[in-house]
């Protein structure tokens, strides 16, 4: 064990970034099982820890959040005594990642966010590059290796309806990744390159079809212009120019220009005929459909039956046989397609609500610390995307990791920010 903690430390890769790698690899046969060796191997690392640095100084404040953390997760163990497999499979990743997190801030404090971020930036920068060969060719690269869904979607390869998901095998998943990338550019990235890498993540985020991914982006950018207003104007009235930053926006600003004049009707019938009537109450879209009749479903048979099951849920993992048992548009579907309706049916109301507690607790803190440092900022600002984007789809093991990276930062209690680090 101590081999392979020097092993990690040498090559420089952040755990949480192999968390994020060994996620994306679940959705691929020859792969799958790297996820199961990556949660023993966070398991055990975990341990190392907590023998090892049981020195270290833990405030009140952070003490309570992993209190919180081991209370919920034995909670959850209680109340899915039949289905411990679905819990070691699904959910187990977020509490251990959370727990592993904190003794990490411990001891190295905001640093070890920061350096996450640089390489979070560079490896989702990567995959938009390598996503070019789906926008050109309207077939994933590693079409061979990949599971393939036979239900409930189509992938339409080699023609103009295929949707790129680059190496996230699904692109809803993809989308919100790349809206993820988009941000840490905006924070992480310093260099004129930063407006090229942005260009594409856009030009991605679109050819993934993903309405989901669209309105996050659009919303997040709205509430980071609201928080950063200040800012933002200044720039405005005194913007800094250089040699290289006027050159790039000269070469980017008419490219981009002249693209956008060819290519506006091709680009606004896209988005035309993806949205169709789906923001409208009486739409007719599919997908749209399932999602609401499962709403409604779910909803009605939580409260028809209400006493224990409403309060504490059926347990992790039962939604699956529960979609089965009761199909609706979409026959052998087997997802909710909303991560908060599955909560709410494995859990009950006490697990959607202490999911919303967690959520309000986060925004909470963030308000009321007015020194934060941008990796805060940037942190609080991915787990709002996460949060919508969870409306759309359960969440991937992949998502769940980035999700308990975010949680732990947000709850975290750092002893001193210096707002100027880099």
């Amino acid at each position: 064990m101590q081999s392979r903690l020097k092993f990690f430390k040498v090559l420089g890769i952040n755990i949480v970034i192999l968390g994020i790698l060994a996620g994306i690899m679940r959705r691929y046969p020859l792969t799958d099982k790297v996820y199961y060796l990556f949660l023993l191997v966070l398991l055990l690392m975990l341990f190392v820890n907590i023998f090892r640095y049981n020195h270290l100084k833990i405030s009140e404040g952070n003490m309570f959040s992993i209190t919180v953390a081991v209370s919920s997760l034995v909670f959850m163990i209680i109340f899915s005594m039949d289905q411990l497999e679905s819990v070691a499979k699904r959910y187990l990743i977020v509490y251990i990642l959370i727990i592993y997190l904190y003794f990490s801030f411990l001891r190295y404090g905001l640093d070890y966010t920061i350096k996450f971020y640089k390489q979070l930036t560079y490896l989702l920068n990567t995959f938009s590059v390598l996503n070019l060969y789906q926008v050109f060719f309207h077939k994933p690269l590693l079409i061979n290796y990949m599971e393939l869904i036979d239900l409930g979607y189509n992938y339409h390869f080699g023609s103009f309806a295929y949707r790129t998901m680059s190496v996230f095998n699904h692109p809803i998943v993809c989308g919100l990744f790349f809206v993820i990338a988009f941000l840490c550019n905006i924070f992480v990235l310093k260099s004129p390159m930063k407006y090229f890498f942005q260009i594409l993540l856009i030009l991605n985020i679109y050819t993934t079809y993903a309405r989901s991914a669209w309105l996050a982006l659009a919303v997040i950018m709205i509430v980071y212009a609201v928080l950063n207003h200040k800012k933002i104007l200044l720039l405005l009235v005194r913007p800094k120019i250089t040699y290289t930053s006027l050159f790039t926006f000269c070469l980017i600003t008419p490219t981009l220009f002249i693209f956008m004049i060819f290519n506006f009707e091709v680009i606004y019938a896209g988005i035309v005929e993806r949205f169709g009537d789906s923001l409208s109450f009486n739409s007719s879209d599919g997908s749209n459909l399932q999602r609401t009749m499962t709403i409604s479903l779910i909803w009605s048979y939580m409260f028809d039956n209400g006493g224990y099951n409403l309060f504490f849920g059926y347990g992790a993992g039962t939604v699956t046989e529960f979609m089965l048992k009761h199909p609706l548009l979409l026959k052998g579907f087997a997802t909710t397609d909303n991560q908060y309706v599955t909560l709410f049916y494995e859990f009950g109301l006490i697990g959607i609500f202490f999911y919303i507690y967690v959520i309000f607790f986060i925004t909470f803190k963030y308000f009321k610390n007015k020194n934060k440092h941008w990796a805060i900022d940037l942190s609080f600002l991915c787990l709002l995307v996460v949060s919508f984007e969870l409306l759309f789809f359960e969440a991937w093991p992949v998502v769940l990791v980035i999700l308990a990276f975010l949680i732990s930062v947000l709850t975290f209690q750092f002893k001193k920010i210096n707002t100027e680090q880099d």
